[in-house]
């Protein structure tokens, strides 16, 4: 028998060896791994008795072993009680790829607005979880729904001194069977003063079940400094469980100090081309006019020649003169001075 050295021996098995690890190599990978998914599903509510939502849990690719997890809804809208469900054990025996769950919704005509619900999936096992499905509520078989409105603009005087309160109404139409929320806030319309106001009441607003209305409440501060009328604008926002309707008035601070300076250099300066409203403009009553009239056609003052303007071109009295029923009086400025005389002597 021939003789075969060692060395030769050690390298056939050298050689050898990477053959059959190439030739098990591809038996030793593993397939993909089995996914799980929910679709999403928008249905009505319905008006009577349970609406079913139905699930469909899918497993992608089919798995060769059996695969499990739980499965619940969390409600996240305004009224959990609209759901009917029980939490559930899904078993994907090897091959299967679809099981089913359902969420029962409520029935009812009570006006609300949409709502929603999640599908969570845990504790599973041989898969993984790709997402959860959601649930929408769609509530478009009613007639109206939940609204939000602000009240009437208001116009109130400022006042002389302390705080004055102004109520505004927040109306909820109609109440319904859950709580409702809602933001409010009050701001001076631009270049007016932020110190006549103040808001009273605290914000958000909150309708407990079956409520109906809510009192925004302004604080007017009155001072005795003439100024122009001020407006506030108040409005609702940031609704929760409810639409807006009407979501902006007013409050306007009437001014009661007396003209502004700009004010009374407007007012008295309405004078007719003739001069003949200056005395109504100024706020004169009757007496007061005829007065003026009286004086202004009578004899002179302290001792003055009164002195009779020429007539103009087209018959009438020269300078800038005044007409009373219909016959030619004073100039304006004698009546300015009347009227300044009038208001001292009150």
């Amino acid at each position: 028998m021939p003789r075969v050295s060692l060395s030769l021996v050690l390298l056939a098995a050298a050689l050898a060896a990477p053959r059959a690890v190439a030739e098990t190599a591809p038996d030793a990978r593993p397939a993909a791994f089995p996914t799980l998914r929910i679709a999403d599903i928008r249905g009505k509510e319905g008006n009577v008795g349970l609406t079913p939502f139905t699930f469909r849990v899918t497993l992608d690719p089919p798995a060769t072993v059996p695969v499990s997890a739980e499965v619940t809804a969390l409600p996240s809208g305004t009224n959990p009680q609209e759901l009917q469900f029980q939490p559930a054990q899904l078993t994907f025996a090897p091959g299967e790829t679809e099981k089913l769950y359902v969420v029962n919704v409520v029935a009812d005509t009570v006006p609300e607005v949409d709502e929603s619900f999640q599908i969570i999936l845990s504790n599973v096992m041989n898969a993984m979880v790709d997402s959860g499905g959601a649930g929408a509520i769609i509530e478009d078989d009613e007639a109206t729904r939940p609204t939000l409105s602000l009240s009437d603009p208001v116009v109130v005087d400022e006042g002389n001194s302390g705080t004055k309160e102004v109520k505004l109404t927040v109306r909820l139409t109609p109440a319904t069977d859950r709580e409702v929320i809602v933001d409010w806030w009050a701001q001076p319309e631009m270049g007016q003063d932020l110190d006549d106001f103040v808001a009273v009441t605290s914000t958000p607003l909150t309708f407990a079940v079956g409520e109906s209305e809510k009192t925004v409440v302004l604080g007017i501060v009155g001072d005795t400094r003439p100024e122009v009328d001020e407006r506030i604008r108040v409005e609702i926002g940031q609704e929760q469980g409810a639409v807006l309707g009407t979501a902006l008035t007013t409050v306007t601070i009437r001014n009661d100090d007396g003209p502004t300076a700009d004010a009374a250099v407007s007012a008295d300066a309405r004078v007719s081309a003739d001069g003949g409203a200056f005395a109504a403009d100024a706020g004169l009553p009757g007496d007061a006019i005829a007065d003026a009239a009286s004086a202004a056609d009578g004899p002179a003052l302290d001792g003055a020649t009164p002195v009779t303007p020429p007539p103009d071109t087209d018959g009438k009295a020269g300078g800038c003169h005044c007409r009373m029923g219909g016959r030619a009086s004073a100039p304006w400025p004698l009546l300015l001075v009347l009227a300044l005389i009038w208001r001292r002597r009150r």
